[in-house]
């Protein structure tokens, strides 16, 4: 199984935890609940959504990603 995300996958660690496996994801600056995580037999999803929070600041560029995304692992 390969861990290496692609542009915009959340990064994860998977992890042998004796008799279980322990799956670890980085999700900064979203609330644990808003996120939505599926666990069946043979894999387990993770989704959520950036969302854009407008401050009222002039903006000339980010570099930041929004909106809706979803990691599997299987």
């Amino acid at each position: 199984m390969s861990l290496t995300p692609q542009w915009g996958q959340l990064p994860i660690e998977l992890n042998d935890a004796s008799n279980n496996l322990e799956l670890k994801a980085q999700v900064p600056g979203i609330n644990p609940d808003d996120l939505d995580v599926t666990v069946n037999r043979d894999s387990v999803t993770i989704s959520g959504e950036h969302r854009y929070e407008d401050n009222g600041q002039n903006s000339y560029g980010s570099e930041f990603q929004y909106g809706k995304f979803s990691r599997t692992v299987g």
